[in-house]
């Protein structure tokens, strides 16, 4: 997502709902993250997370601004581990993670639903 603003888009399948070791994450430290249910949302994700590090789509092979990034589990279903490796590279680069929301209501006027952790 094109922007100025020096933030990267932390997003997440429906499964990051029941993870209490995210959720204990995301409360710590007031990460602004937006959980998607199943395929009803269209996302042009350019990072995804994978056992081996991260995976770009298309150039650069790195973290940049307004990068939509998706988290997904691994096979134990860890997404904190996942997301503090995110959260690092994002660091590295000078980056922070920003809410998705505001981003896009503001680009088209669409409303993303807040994630909801039980």
């Amino acid at each position: 997502m094109a922007t100025a603003d020096r933030v990267v888009f932390l997003t997440y399948g429906e499964a990051a709902v029941r993870d209490r070791r995210l959720a204990a994450l995301v409360g710590e430290l007031r990460l602004p993250v937006a959980v998607f249910p199943r395929a009803h949302a269209v996302v042009r994700w350019r990072v995804e997370t994978t056992r081996h590090g991260l995976v770009y789509t298309g150039a650069p092979g790195h973290l940049t601004a307004g990068d939509i990034i998706r988290v997904t589990p691994d096979r134990r279903g860890d997404l904190a581990e996942r997301t503090v490796r995110v959260l690092k590279e994002a660091q590295r680069r000078s980056l922070t993670p920003g809410k998705l929301d505001d981003y896009l209501q503001g680009a088209v006027g669409v409303r993303v639903p807040p994630a909801r952790w039980r």
